[in-house]
């Protein structure tokens, strides 16, 4: 180093350093902040439970509507279909036990287990499937048939 730089490098703090270098490294895209679901609004009437903004979780999680259409009707053990942005399920369920099982979907599908971003997405490699993350790189395998 020259005298030059060696001067210039000490007339800053260890924060003012640190901050410099902080700004200069540009961070990898990823969702990184704390996982919600977004709203959805669960109506029964009847014997049927009818379930409003279930495209727009589908679309959040950015996976195929019959992936997770098929995961949430084995999970309840119930049959459904969907009507537009609705989904009608024959029978009751309470919207915390939809809002959980939309969780376990997220857990086991979406989020990555490695740094927690939801920019992911499914492979299949032989038979198995793996959850691919688009932030850090991981590669994790995911069990269970849906």
């Amino acid at each position: 180093m020259d005298g030059d730089l060696k001067k210039r490098i000490s007339d800053y703090s260890y924060e003012e350093l640190l901050d410099r270098a902080l700004s200069s490294v540009k961070v990898s895209g990823g969702d990184r902040g704390v996982f919600s679901l977004p709203k959805i609004s669960v109506s029964i009437m009847g014997g049927t439970t009818m379930v409003s903004g279930f495209m727009s979780v589908v679309e959040y999680f950015n996976r195929d509507v019959k992936h997770v259409l098929s995961f949430l009707l084995k999970e309840l053990g119930a049959a459904g279909t969907i009507s537009g942005d609705k989904l009608i399920l024959h029978g009751r369920y309470s919207g915390s036990s939809i809002e959980n099982t939309l969780l376990k979907y997220a857990k086991t599908y979406v989020i990555c287990p490695v740094c927690g971003s939801k920019d992911t997405y499914l492979t299949k490699e032989r038979r198995v499937t793996i959850l691919v993350c688009t932030a850090c790189g991981a590669r994790t395998s995911v069990s269970g048939k849906v």
